[in-house]
């Protein structure tokens, strides 16, 4: 398909930008709501009728956001494995090294997260389990432009400078010092050494997590063609070299507002926010910044120039941007189209934030008398019916404060359990609460005691299935990471540099270098295992049946029960911990008479150098004389000391 946002102009960008925006903008207000009731910022009080408003307390129930963290601790304990696939089977040993390369790259605490911002898979789980759209985004680092390393311009000039063909002489010199505008800019030869010194010896990817707040999608028949974001940033976190991006503009740029005011005092100092734009085409990458608009509420000036702006042609042949869903509603407008994994406690949370902080405010005024309007008997005339407001019940310590009555009626007190139950709403509110949080049985709990084994293993299944969506997505959204990472890398011979970080695990603990041409597959399956807590004993139980009874072998139970990353180099060390030590000693002692017989010389000034060990003269391998008796006095003659050994004789 044709990239219909290729080499697009200023104006066209914006038009994009603004349309993407404006599509997007409902699903962007229905996060907001889900956010602001998880992280206790919904408006309680103006759900509360004023009557019963006593102070200003407000109920904020937590349960969303203690089950969405636990969900997403849940997701992040899947174990991702990595299949290549060989496509001839002189290369299965090189497709084996690019599955261990990948398992490096995309583990917890791996070579992405080392080089990136930490806690990236974390980010996205606890978005795809609170409103079902987690995003990653993988770039080469020189795809950043504000990350790569600028072009320097000064009025000196040096070995690394050239004469800027833009100067202007006449021009006055706090214009002349704007970016572009000096005496003197860096040449090519400069600037493309810093670049690559940039890269040495570095990992040359990066990724990140995306919040679906900011970001819009443009799609034609149903495949993404387009994804974009619009980000607030402090300035101050820009480095010197694009600082001259803040410049020279008097309309001053957007600021989110709603966020944050557009200076705010953060600890000893200010920041002052500033909006960037991203966009990404399957070709094409655009970055720059926008201008504030006092006019309208759309997109409606970038930056003027190159110098506020920019666009490459990028090589991942798709938008860098990979979807990482919940559920998805079938036939929903976009802003419902994604779920989390608990859209009725959204629902519920409100109504039980309510209730309780009624009751809050009953309990700290005491007994609160019911008032309701009943018909005056001694009124004579015809009595009006009353209209929706007036058979309102009131609620006040005080009866003279009672609104008055209509003709024909008279406030009563309403009679003992007539008035509203609110213990039975709130118990009613909580048990729908409870019912709609993290199933007791993720968290390693019955529900309740005594529960039989069968009926857990049923509760386990209904679990599973719900957290089933979210891992086949998963899959989905690393198997294209992967595929793409590996492509691109052997495409332009970009070599993956894996330097392991002390501390962050012992999978890979030397230095490893996959070269690009060494890349001969982009096929990638990926597939995670999920271990709940409830069920991680059973696992290990069934492991040591299938060891007992032969029925699997290590390699396969070892992923599939015990979350054994890698069977292989596991299985490694469990063979060299089993090792005898005594044969340690024999290697030693053969090679000792090998060496000794072959050169004598070399061998008495080489033994002087080193302390030999001092093995048992008769009992190697055990018993009165040994089963292997006799060993060391053996080797001592110049015989062999394991009879017809293989590869012990001398």
């Amino acid at each position: 398909m044709p990239d219909p946002f290729a080499d697009m102009s200023e104006s066209e960008l914006l038009e994009t930008i603004t349309i993407g925006e404006a599509d997007w903008s409902e699903r962007r207000e229905v996060i907001r709501g889900w956010r602001a009731i998880r992280n206790k910022q919904d408006d309680v009080l103006s759900t509360v009728p004023p009557d019963f408003q006593v102070s200003d307390f407000e109920y904020h129930d937590s349960t969303l956001d203690e089950s969405v963290l636990a969900f997403s601790s849940i997701l992040g304990a899947a174990v991702p494995i990595f299949e290549v696939t060989a496509s001839k089977d002189d290369e299965r040993a090189k497709a084996d090294r690019e599955e261990l390369v990948l398992k490096e790259i995309y583990r917890p605490n791996g070579i992405l997260d080392q080089e990136s911002a930490g806690g990236v898979r974390d980010q996205v789980n606890q978005n795809r389990g609170e409103n079902g759209h987690g995003i990653y985004k993988q770039v080469l680092k020189r795809d950043y432009p504000l990350s790569m390393p600028q072009r320097r311009f000064a009025d000196d000039q040096s070995d690394d400078f050239e004469r800027n063909s833009e100067f202007n002489p006449r021009s006055r010199k706090d214009t002349r010092e704007e970016k572009g505008l000096s005496r003197f800019v860096e040449r090519t030869k400069s600037l493309d050494a810093r670049r690559a010194k940039f890269f040495e010896d570095e990992f040359a990817w990066q990724w990140t997590s995306i919040d679906p707040e900011t970001v819009f999608r443009i799609t034609q028949d149903g495949k993404m063609i387009g994804f974009g974001e619009v980000n607030a940033r402090p300035s101050s976190t820009l480095h010197d070299h694009n600082l001259d991006h803040l410049m020279d503009d008097d309309k001053g740029f957007i600021y989110l507002d709603e966020a944050e005011p557009k200076e705010t005092i953060r600890g000893a100092g200010r920041r002052t926010m500033v909006t960037t734009f991203e966009f990404w085409t399957s070709g094409w990458a655009y970055f720059g910044f926008l201008s504030h608009s006092s006019t309208t509420g759309l997109r409606t000036a970038v930056f003027s120039g190159l110098k506020k702006w920019s666009k490459w042609k990028h090589s991942y042949g798709r938008p860098p941007y990979y979807e990482s869903f919940g559920r998805i509603r079938s036939g929903q407008p976009l802003h419902y189209r994604y779920d989390g994994a608990f859209p009725a406690l959204v629902s519920e949370t409100p109504l039980l934030n309510s209730l309780e902080t009624i009751h809050h405010n009953m309990i700290h005024r005491g007994a609160f008398p019911f008032y309701q309007l009943v018909r005056d008997r001694s009124f004579s005339n015809e009595i009006p019916p009353l209209d929706a407001e007036q058979t309102t019940v009131v609620a006040t310590t005080d009866q003279a404060n009672l609104p008055e009555a209509p003709p024909g009626y008279t406030w009563d007190l309403m009679p003992n359990g007539v008035e509203p139950n609110l213990t039975d709403q709130l118990s009613a509110a909580r048990e729908r609460v409870k019912d709609n949080a993290l199933a007791a049985v993720l968290r390693g709990a019955s529900v309740s005691p005594g529960d039989s084994g069968a009926k857990v293993s049923l509760l386990l299944g209904a679990a599973q299935r719900t957290i089933d969506p979210f891992r086949r997505h998963e899959e989905a959204a690393l198997t294209q990471m992967a595929e793409n990472l590996l492509m691109t890398s052997k495409r332009l011979g970009i070599d993956l540099i894996l330097t392991p970080d002390p501390g962050e695990g012992d999978l890979l603990t030397d230095p490893m270098i996959l070269k690009a041409k060494d890349i001969v597959s982009v096929k990638v399956k990926v597939t995670s295992i999920i271990s709940l807590p409830v069920d991680e004993a059973a696992n290990e139980t069934r492991a040591m049946q299938l060891k007992a009874t032969g029925l699997k072998s290590y390699m396969t139970y070892a992923a599939d029960l015990l979350n054994v990353g890698d069977p292989e180099r596991e299985l490694e060390r469990i063979n060299l911990e089993k090792r005898d030590p005594q044969l340690d000693q024999i290697a030693f002692l053969t090679a000792q008479a090998d060496f000794s017989r072959q050169a004598p010389e070399i061998f008495g000034e080489f033994m002087g150098m080193i302390d030999e060990p001092e093995p048992d003269a008769t009992t190697i391998g055990g018993g009165p004389e040994g089963t292997m008796g006799g060993a060391t006095a053996a080797i001592g003659q110049g015989r062999t000391a394991l009879g017809q050994g293989p590869g012990l004789a001398v």
